[in-house]
């Protein structure tokens, strides 16, 4: 029985898992410290409208710019707006 196919998605992420299990797997992979990590929290991602956000912005430590990290991001971008928002508001009356 012939393997599944693989959904056509992000060529540049098949070519890497290929190059990963050709080297062979997860144990060929090096251990890299935490400091050495880039934040790619900032990063933009494709299809994504991070509401006009600026690149680069300081994000969560250690974040590893996956959709998780974008999406923690755009979250706190909104609770921040929100928040300046109700604190405006709070002497207005009815």
């Amino acid at each position: 029985v012939p393997a599944p196919a693989l959904p056509s998605g992000d060529t540049g992420r098949s070519a890497m898992l290929g190059d990963i299990q050709r080297a062979g797997g997860i144990a060929s992979l090096k251990k890299v410290d935490r400091s050495q990590i880039r934040d790619r929290s900032g990063a933009q991602v494709a299809g994504g409208d991070s509401g006009g956000g600026a690149p680069g912005a300081p994000g969560a430590p250690g974040g590893g710019g996956g959709m998780a990290d974008a999406l923690a991001a755009a979250l706190q971008k909104r609770k921040e707006k929100v928040s300046k928002s109700d604190d405006e508001s709070d002497n207005d009356e009815w």
